[in-house]
């Protein structure tokens, strides 16, 4: 009787283990899942704001208002000369921004993302870029949740 009992609780246990990493692994894909549905909102909408800049680049300030994603213009030389996070901003202090991945990945294929962790606001950024007809980028940016910097997905 205690030798089936003993199997019993082998059974369950071992039940318990395999439920316990499909719970995890499950977390892991609706997270990759909702990554992937926020970034390709973010591409949408900065194709969006790239035909509004090709046509009136004053407008994207108004835009950057109606949306609610950070937009960047970056001159071909990497400057920030537009943001609408601080619309009254004089960039010319900032650091170049040619070596982000999004912006290298944007030059080559059209469209560049790149997710990064911030320490000074304890957080993570989606960011997407797309080249403008100005020869720069349009990058925007949103908040989004990811992994803890000491964990093994940290990138």
């Amino acid at each position: 009787m205690s030798m089936r009992k003993g199997r019993v609780l082998i059974y369950i246990l071992g039940g318990i283990c395999v439920w316990v990493l499909l719970v995890a692994w499950n977390q892991k894909s609706i997270k990759r899942f909702q990554l992937e549905t926020i970034r390709q909102g973010l591409v949408h909408h900065a194709r969006l704001v790239q035909v509004q800049f090709d046509l009136n680049p004053s407008a994207v300030g108004a835009i950057g208002e109606e949306i609610a994603y950070r937009i960047e213009i970056i001159s071909q030389e990497g400057q920030v000369v537009t943001d609408s996070l601080y619309p009254n901003e004089d960039f010319e202090r900032t650091e170049n921004q040619l070596d982000s991945k999004e912006l290298q990945e944007a030059s080559r294929e059209g469209v560049g993302t790149d997710l990064r962790y911030y320490s000074v606001t304890d957080g993570w950024f989606l960011y997407v870029a797309v080249p403008a007809s100005t020869g720069g980028f349009i990058r925007l940016s949103t908040p989004v949740s990811g992994p803890e910097p000491s964990s093994p997905e940290y990138p």
